[in-house]
């Protein structure tokens, strides 16, 4: 997944990102859900037995899996308080986003502050 083709595309909101992590933290999930089956077990422990040259790379490759997909899902627990902020922006008038602005702020703050 490329993180910036919305940005070649045009001017996209704060939702689009929101929209990234969610999709990648989909796909990292369904895929590490394919990594951990029984069959791919079974594939790996071949690998592994039978001292394959694609044994280091293909558990490297899981590893790197497993490692972007925590990524993803932190990235989105952290993104999410984020939403009702986001939702507000899109229709209002820039007046109307004063009360706004200072709980937004805050929570960026605080995710910058916690998240990995």
């Amino acid at each position: 997944m490329d993180p910036e083709i919305a940005l070649k595309s045009g001017n996209p909101g704060p939702e689009i990102e929101l929209a990234f992590w969610r999709s990648k933290a989909e796909n990292l999930n369904s895929l590490h859900e394919q990594l951990s089956g029984e069959k791919i077990r079974k594939v790996i422990k071949v690998l592994e037995v039978t001292k394959s040259t694609y044994f280091p790379a293909f558990n490297r490759l899981c590893k790197e899996v497993a490692q972007a997909r925590m990524e993803a899902n932190d990235n989105l627990v952290y993104l999410e308080p984020l939403v009702r902020y986001i939702n507000s922006l899109a229709g209002e008038s820039f007046s109307d986003l004063i009360p706004v602005f200072k709980p937004t702020m805050h929570t960026i703050l605080l995710i910058w502050k916690n998240s990995k």
